[in-house]
Parts: structure tokens; C-alpha cells; sequence
């Protein structure tokens, strides 16, 4: 029995591959993912036994079959690459910067919780001449999901700029409150 387990822990050990990523430990959320998210879907697509990532040091640790290891490395190749790239700039149009973040940034929560993307929104600093500056939202991730995260923000864009053309008479103003 004793031999017959020493005999299975050995190709346990032959078959069993660690490699190991680098990445730049900013983006370490991105690939962590909230509550582990990211960690538990590449396991879940690739079969890999174990995903250790070191917040520290920058590095992601994956344990499994040769196979499963390199399909896991790849995937986290492509979410590196997709956040180590300057992403995708979009300039806004004055004063529409409210409407793409929304209240207590609900938008850009969302967007980047259903896109896996990371979104920054540069502000003009300081100054009267700060309205007059222009404002962007840069995108970061992978390639699909920067995409839809433009998409996203795109549409939120229109659906402000249709709002603010919409004339309202006041009475269907005061009628549109009161229901």
C-alpha cells in the first residue's frame, strides 16, 4: 500500500507544473479580481490545482498540468497586456464628466464590475482656466472588454447630451415631479 502511494505521489509530482508571472503590482487588483473573481474564473476555464498571487513582489504562482498551467498563464498574459498598454482615451465634452461617473461614481462601478476594465477620469487642476481644459476617460484591460466599456461610456455620453436637449414646458415639468 505504502509503495502503491509513494508510486502515485511521484506522478502526482511528474505531472504537476509551477510557473511563474511578473506584472506590475498596481494592477494587482485586476488580477486578483474582487473576492478572488478573477483567480476562481481562470481556475474554473483552465483546471490549474492552485493561483497564488503575491501583492507584494508582483508575481502570480500557477500549479497544475503542464497543460493547465500554460492555458492559465496565457489568460493572465492577455489581462497584463491589456493593462500594461495605454488603454483607450476618450475626450469628453465640458461639464458631461457627472453623467459618465453618476452619483457616488455608480457608473464607472458598474462599468468596470461588468467589463473587468479599469477607468480613470482626469480632471482639469486649479484655476479659472480649469473649465476650459479638456477632460478624458481612459480605459485599460483586455482588448473585448476596453471595447464594451466604451461602449458603455459612449452610450451614457449620448443619453446625457439627448437629456440635456429635451425642453420641457413647465407645467410637464411640474406634472413629470409631482408623479
Amino acid at each position: 500500500v505504502i509503495n502503491a502511494e509513494y508510486m502515485g505521489l511521484e506522478d502526482f509530482i511528474a505531472n504537476t507544473h509551477r510557473i511563474e508571472i511578473s506584472f506590475k503590482p498596481d494592477i494587482v487588483d485586476v488580477c486578483v479580481g474582487k473576492g478572488g473573481k478573477v483567480i476562481k474564473a481562470i481556475q474554473e476555464e483552465t483546471g490549474v490545482k492552485s493561483i497564488k498571487v503575491n501583492r507584494e513582489t508582483g508575481k502570480i504562482e500557477i500549479i497544475g498540468s503542464k497543460a493547465a498551467a500554460e492555458k492559465a498563464k496565457e489568460k493572465y498574459r492577455d489581462i497584463i497586456s491589456g493593462f500594461s498598454s495605454g488603454g483607450v482615451t476618450i475626450n469628453l465634452e465640458q461639464g458631461i464628466v457627472g453623467a459618465i461617473v453618476g452619483k457616488g461614481g455608480a457608473n464607472i462601478r458598474r462599468i468596470q464590475e461588468e467589463t473587468g476594465t479599469l477607468i480613470n477620469i482626469t480632471r482639469p487642476k486649479g484655476g479659472s482656466k480649469a473649465k476650459e481644459r479638456q477632460q478624458s476617460v481612459n480605459i485599460k484591460g483586455p482588448g473585448q472588454a476596453v471595447q464594451e466599456a466604451r461602449r458603455q461610456i459612449e452610450q451614457l455620453m449620448k443619453d446625457e447630451q439627448y437629456s440635456e436637449n429635451v425642453n420641457y414646458d413647465i407645467n410637464l415639468r411640474y406634472f413629470l415631479i409631482k408623479q
